[in-house]
């Protein structure tokens, strides 16, 4: 019998590891899975298994949604699985319940693609990278070839349906964000936007849109062909940036500006502890006194490093964290349906080994990150 294969991932200070394998099948060739429709009785058996991985494996479930809310989720999501569907309606109607954490650190994604959400509609995705701000958005780049709209046009409508109730839906779908923060999901439709439209809205051959172009007071209207997602990472990776990931520089004679774009390092050539040390041990030298922290686009990483990193902004004894919480002392019920992903050790350890059967996995740790200030003295 073959389910749906849909993955949950989740890491962060706060959130324990997450992993519930959904389905059986997929696609190795990265390229849209086949629309096989999915029985009433696998939508069921496979919703049981999310709610369940949810349930015993999120640590934070019911800290920003209620449980009587979340309880009235399930029960609509279970309610409205009454006739078959293809694995993308299905990852459509599981999603509110991802959103409902309010954990950016909690991913959601078919178990063939773990890296972006371009999931569905890959050959077809709207040509147009977007800038999305509040309830607009403007054009960063046409993939078309040639290209139609220039950019820096605003881009006001999408076949029919206005710009405003696009973004509206969108950012409803949206997981890139903590708590109530809105920053993040808007960054992430800049990001991704053709993703999330051909995932959750629509995917298409061509595209009628209507826009503004700069200094224009009129509107114009325009057919665009789709592209494949493959063109939109392309140009992406076009724009990333070479710089260094971590950087110290002097604005002017009295200010230092410290760049820090990611705290996780590929490379092992990365060494922050020493950049830090000698970081602010130039700063003290030369005097300075103003100090700016760049951490624009800062995605995070290890949780060591941002408590490294106050320890040279204060002058006292501090706990990085006020309480880590984890769930259960007992292994995972949802185990047998878990994958192993390759990209984190820590996750294949807490699904796939006994070790969280030890109470040192479980409960409340309170006080386990307190850290004294790193001092640096002038020469």
């Amino acid at each position: 019998m073959k389910h749906s294969k849909i993955v949950i991932t989740g890491a962060g200070a706060l959130t324990v590891g997450i992993i519930a394998l959904l389905a059986l099948t997929q696609s190795a060739t990265g390229h849209d899975p086949s629309p096989a429709m999915l029985s009433t009785e696998m939508l069921a058996e496979d919703f049981v298994v999310f709610r369940t991985a949810l349930e015993d494996a999120h640590p934070g479930i019911y800290r920003y949604t209620p449980k009587a809310e979340f309880d009235t989720l399930f029960d609509t999501i279970a309610a409205s699985l009454d006739s078959p569907m293809t694995e993308q309606e299905f990852y459509r109607v599981l999603k509110p319940a991802i959103v409902a954490l309010r954990c950016g650190h909690t991913k959601f994604h078919p178990e063939r693609n773990f890296a972006t959400p371009y999931h569905y509609g890959l050959e077809t995705q709207l040509p147009l990278v977007l800038f999305v701000a509040g309830e607009r958005a403007w054009v960063q780049a046409d993939l078309s070839t040639p290209p139609v709209l220039p950019i820096g046009a605003e881009l006001l409508s999408i076949d029919g349906t206005a710009m405003a109730a696009i973004i509206a839906e969108l950012l409803s779908r949206a997981t890139f964000a903590d708590g109530l923060s809105l920053g993040a999901k808007e960054l992430e439709l800049t990001t991704y936007f053709s993703a999330y439209y051909s995932t959750f809205i629509d995917s298409s051959p061509t595209y009628t849109i209507t826009y503004r172009a700069p200094e224009a007071t009129e509107t114009a209207t325009a057919s665009l062909t789709g592209v494949s997602h493959e063109a939109h990472m392309a140009w992406q990776k076009a724009q990333a940036s070479d710089a260094p990931p971590l950087e110290l520089s002097y604005p002017d004679e009295a200010t230092a500006l410290l760049t820090i774009r990611s705290f996780e390092f590929e490379s092992r050539e990365v060494n922050f502890e020493r950049f830090l040390r000698e970081a602010f041990q130039e700063i003290a030298d030369r005097g300075i006194s103003h100090l700016i922290i760049d951490l624009r686009d800062n995605e995070g990483g290890k949780d060591a490093y941002g408590a490294l990193l106050y320890a040279y902004l204060t002058d006292g004894p501090f706990d990085y964290y006020d309480r880590i919480t984890v769930t259960q002392r007992r292994p995972f019920s949802f185990r047998e349906h878990a994958g192993l992903p390759w990209y984190s050790p820590l996750y294949s350890a807490l699904i796939a080994e006994d070790t969280l059967a030890s109470p040192a996995h479980t409960g409340s740790v309170v006080g386990q990150a307190r850290r004294t200030p790193c001092a640096v003295s002038a020469a």
